[in-house]
């Protein structure tokens, strides 16, 4: 159970009635620990809308094969395609999240140094019980020399593999298109 001080929870909604959503400082300074539930338990609470935006570090990995960009197909309403990785969870670096997520989701073990940081990305996401999240995503690249053979994993959220030939990526969305520019160049 979240239990914040009278003064803290003035602070809170001042801030709050500012800037509209939960930011990630907010997170940190006043619902560490916190699952998203309890945040949003508390969200309403207040009077406020509990599926309210709640900003969220994350990280993405792009990973190239010579087969092509390697995908991971999510279990979803439509299953999406999505690059590799997740929430960073307290206490974790971005890099460390990275290495983490690509454990967790790909079944591949990777050292830090293998990833190459591409860039950050920030980008609205609403999901189907209404609750929104805004992602603060860590980009990186992994390059892979083989094709590996990804396992199922324990992740709930990934359910098969999917690789975009570059054949494929000349007819797909700018974001593939300049991704795979970016990495070949």
């Amino acid at each position: 159970m979240l239990v914040m001080t009278v003064v803290q929870t003035k602070k809170l909604l001042r801030k709050l009635s500012v800037i509209g959503y939960v930011t990630a400082e907010m997170r940190e300074e006043f619902f560490k620990g916190c699952g998203f539930k309890e945040i949003r338990d508390w969200l309403e609470s207040q009077g406020l809308n509990r599926h309210m935006m709640i900003q969220l570090e994350s990280t993405e990995v792009a990973i190239l094969t010579p087969k092509g960009l390697m995908m991971q197909i999510r279990r979803t309403d439509r299953n999406q395609l999505g690059f590799w990785g997740g929430v960073i969870e307290d206490g974790e670096t971005p890099l460390q999240g990275a290495v983490r997520e690509l454990l967790e989701e790909a079944g591949l073990t990777v050292e830090q140094t293998a990833l190459k940081f591409v860039g950050i990305d920030n980008h609205e996401h609403k999901y189907a019980n209404g609750d929104e999240a805004l992602f603060h995503a860590y980009r990186y690249e992994l390059r892979l020399n083989y094709v590996p053979e990804i396992k199922e994993t324990d992740d709930d959220d990934t359910i098969g593999v999917f690789y975009l030939s570059h054949t494929v990526l000349s007819h797909q969305r700018e974001w593939a298109i300049s991704l795979l520019e970016e990495s070949f160049s």
